[in-house]
């Protein structure tokens, strides 16, 4: 609705918001992807010990998975790029 807004107004400002929520949601999407990761790999750690072994914690901070490697998920960067495509869109043609 905002890209529409701005398109028939003319002013590039409007697309200002949708940018920065598509970079927050970027952003977040990615880290809560990063820390599914962690999780799984936790996860997949477990379930090959014994159960006289497991610890039961759920820390899996100690899985060195990073953001960059949410970020090459395609479930985040096909979304994102077309979105920021289409506000690039809108900006060039306002």
């Amino acid at each position: 609705a905002i890209l529409i807004f701005a398109d028939k107004s003319n002013n590039k400002d409007y697309l200002l918001v949708p940018l920065i929520a598509t970079v927050l949601f970027f952003t977040l999407d990615a880290y809560y992807l990063c820390m599914e990761k962690q999780y799984r790999a936790l996860y997949n750690k477990i379930v090959t010990q014994s159960e006289d072994v497991i610890d039961f914690t759920i820390d899996a901070s100690s899985f060195s998975i990073s953001i960059y490697d949410a970020i090459k998920s395609p479930s985040i960067w096909l979304l994102y790029v077309l979105l920021l495509g289409l506000i690039g869109l809108m900006w060039s043609s306002v």
